[in-house]
């Protein structure tokens, strides 16, 4: 027994040289053999640490509900329902449909329409006009834009010197309108401008009792560009025509001549001119009057006196 224990000791002594050498070899060296065939799936019934895939059918989950029943045993199976699970399309969906219901409902209900836009500082143009150029009557409030509302005014009235739309919700649009105030009606033929105290031109609008009349050339050039364009006369000029104006004799008529200025046709027969400039027109008036208080005491009856040089005035007689 004890020689065979010993064989066997000193035999594996001598192996395990051999298979330190096998060891050492290089681990690239070695051959690997591994398996490709994949075992079959396997389905353990009963075996609730098992979880198989194999059974489970695509499509929605549905919900069963069993009720027991007072008998022993015995219970009732309700129908099953789907799990309905509302995610970001049909949310993002509800969403659009419901900005086009308030879309719709602002612009068709007439909460939102204008019925009578609020116009206030007229004094020759009336309501009605205004309203017949910017049309806005029964339209969403959304579609008013301020400032085309002005422009339109403004090419329609240039007498308007000062104009202001607000638009407010639910449907309220205001107009705030200063109105230029003619002093004088300006007559060249069968055409009229007024014009106010700082001298803007403008066309007529109604009647034009009080107001100053004078005949005669423009002081300024009319262009029409597809539309009228009114000039600005000199605000110094204007204030010397009111004022020549209350020394016009009666029955007497203001005129204006672009080559000799502001005068009148005097009911005596001849015609007088101040001239263009009216820095000094004080001083031609006291000169006109002593030149008048002349020729009278002399017996000469003038055509034409002319002072638009205060220091060289002269007249005309008929020949």
């Amino acid at each position: 027994m004890a020689r065979s224990t010993q064989s066997r000791v000193h035999n594996q002594r001598l192996r395990k040289p051999t298979n330190s050498r096998k060891s050492l070899l290089p681990t690239r060296e070695r051959r690997q053999f591994r398996s490709t065939s994949s075992l079959p799936p396997v389905l353990v019934r009963g075996d609730p640490s098992v979880k198989s895939t194999y059974l489970k059918k695509p499509g929605k989950s549905r919900r069963r509900m069993d009720v027991a029943l007072p008998v022993p045993g015995a219970e009732l199976r309700l129908p099953s329902l789907p799990v309905i699970r509302v995610g970001w399309r049909l949310l993002s969906g509800l969403m659009v449909l419901a900005l086009l219901g308030c879309l719709y409902y602002l612009w068709s209900s007439t909460l939102f329409k204008v019925s009578t836009p609020v116009i206030s500082g007229l004094q020759k143009v009336t309501r009605d006009e205004v309203n017949t150029v910017i049309r806005i009557e029964g339209e969403p409030i959304f579609t008013i834009d301020p400032m085309i509302l002005h422009q339109e005014i403004q090419q329609a009235f240039p007498q308007m010197s000062a104009i202001t739309v607000e638009v407010r919700l639910p449907a309220t649009v205001t107009v705030s309108i200063h109105e230029r105030v003619p002093v004088l009606a300006w007559r060249n033929g069968n055409d009229e401008i007024w014009i106010d105290a700082e001298g803007f031109s403008f066309p007529p609008q109604g009647e034009n009792g009080g107001l100053v009349i004078l005949v005669g050339d423009l002081p300024f050039t009319r262009t029409v560009t597809g539309k009228e364009e009114w000039s600005q006369i000199p605000p110094s000029l204007v204030a010397a025509i009111l004022k020549i104006n209350e020394q016009v004799p009666k029955k007497a008529h203001l005129i204006y001549d672009n080559a000799h200025g502001l005068g009148w046709k005097d009911a005596h027969g001849w015609t007088v001119y101040f001239g263009t400039d009216m820095t000094d027109i004080d001083m031609k008036l006291v000169m006109y009057k002593a030149l008048i208080k002349r020729l009278n005491s002399n017996g000469v009856q003038p055509n034409f006196i002319s002072v638009e040089y205060v220091h060289a005035p002269y007249y005309r007689v008929e020949r």
